[in-house]
């Protein structure tokens, strides 16, 4: 009875504002027919009854399941939950004040920044990259892969998005981005594999909260854009399909070098494999996987031969970590966040050891499939097995091993060189 009242009202209500659906109200008039609604059913004896016993009924359930999980460990949880949340909140507008203060996160180590404090810290790292937006035109370059670029795009989303964040609102900005890309690059370097990095930046430019679709293509262009040059990874890949730039050239050795620090067996196995070139051992006996992998990131036969010899055994192992910036990579979208995190706060300076970290996390899997006997071919197979495998766990284990520690000391050898006050 309260409901057929309660259905009554309502349609009486509707009617007298010429409408025929809640939906047909704008924001405020659903409001005011709320309140009037309320007011008027708080008068009718039956609809009081049943919202006072349905009220009575909810707040014993809401006891109940406390009563199940709201143990002392669960309080105190929740309690830090709520604690790191409002001071997520309160750091995210002090580095709006002072970017300055980005220098003081390098003391959070090796956690995952939070997401409040993460939009920050990327957009601080990349304002000084950001060239003023010229509107949505700027994506309208059409390639001559562009059909291509968007299929690249819609495979990206679904594999590399965020679980609780729907990107393919997003799809023509991404696609426009790297169609806009290539053509400002004269198709070089090849923007497939970026569109895994257009992921994280998608997430970025959009926010929690924001309706995807108003999002302008150009942000997105600009962001991509301006992550480019802050990695340097415009540089690094310029023309690398032909000749390799001397930036790369670097890179790739810093990588190989920074491997044999962090694993000399790995880094030994690794460079002979790469020396055997296709005709060393198909593979071991036992160890090689048998299943066929999903994806196809590291491809040895179509990287030229002029980037092989010069970016050294090493180069070709991190050619697709650069490529792709880690997008689509790692385990998990948080994953990947969390390796920008770590370049954003500690700087694009230890994008090698990042790189060769990548490596050390597979040592597990390559040193069972493989031996130093072992081909390119097999290599490059197991690598592929691999995509989308490192754990942010594993991740963080490592960098508290490997790169902290230098991080730490090159800090304190900046502070010595500082003059006392």
């Amino acid at each position: 009875g309260a409901l057929a009242v309660a259905r009554g009202r309502m349609q009486e209500l509707l009617s007298k504002r010429n409408a025929m659906l809640f939906s047909d109200l704008d924001g405020n008039e659903r409001v005011k027919l709320i309140d009037e609604l309320e007011v008027d059913l708080w008068d009718d004896g039956d609809y009081a009854n049943f919202a006072q016993h349905a009220a009575e009924q909810v707040e014993e359930a809401l006891q109940a399941q406390a009563l199940r999980v709201g143990n002392k460990a669960t309080q105190k949880r929740s309690g830090r939950e709520y604690v790191a949340l409002a001071a997520s909140e309160g750091a995210a507008m002090l580095l709006q004040k002072d970017p300055s203060g980005l220098q003081s996160l390098e003391e959070l180590g090796n956690q995952p920044l939070p997401e409040a404090v993460r939009r920050e810290v990327w957009v601080a790292k990349l304002r000084e990259h950001l060239r003023p937006l010229t509107g949505g035109s700027r994506t309208m370059q059409v390639s001559d892969f562009d059909n291509e670029i968007t299929a690249a795009c819609s495979k990206a989303i679904a594999e590399a998005a965020p679980a609780d964040a729907e990107l393919s609102p997003l799809l023509p900005e991404i696609k426009g981005a790297l169609s806009n890309m290539q053509f400002l690059d004269q198709g070089e370097p090849n923007p497939h594999p970026l569109v895994h990095a257009a992921m994280p930046v998608a997430w970025l430019v959009s926010g929690p909260r924001r309706a995807m679709g108003k999002v302008e293509g150009a942000t997105v262009v600009e962001a991509l854009n301006a992550l480019r040059a802050c990695t340097g990874h415009d540089r690094l890949l310029v023309g690398w399909a032909c000749e390799p730039s001397d930036e790369w050239l670097d890179f790739a050795q810093a990588a190989g070098e920074v491997l044999a620090i962090f694993d000399v067996e790995l880094h030994s196995m690794l460079s002979n494999i790469m020396v055997n070139g296709p005709s060393g051992a198909a593979a071991m006996a036992d160890g090689q996987p048998l299943s066929r992998p999903k994806r196809t990131v590291w491809d040895f036969a179509a990287t030229s031969d002029a980037v092989q010899a010069a970016g050294g055994e090493v180069g070709p192992l991190v050619l697709p970590l650069v490529q792709r910036l880690f997008g689509g990579m790692m385990a998990s979208f948080e994953a990947t966040c969390y390796v920008w995190d770590l370049l954003f706060v500690l700087g694009f300076d230890i994008l090698p050891h990042v790189c060769a970290l990548y490596l050390v996390c597979l040592k597990g899997t390559l040193i069972t499939a493989l031996s130093s006997a072992s081909s390119t071919t097999s290599l490059e197979r197991t690598l592929n097995l691999t995509v989308g495998t490192v754990p942010i766990e594993a991740f963080k284990r490592a960098v508290d091993i490997h790169i902290l520690p230098r991080v730490r000391a090159r800090r304190e050898a900046e502070d010595a060189k500082r003059p006392l006050s």
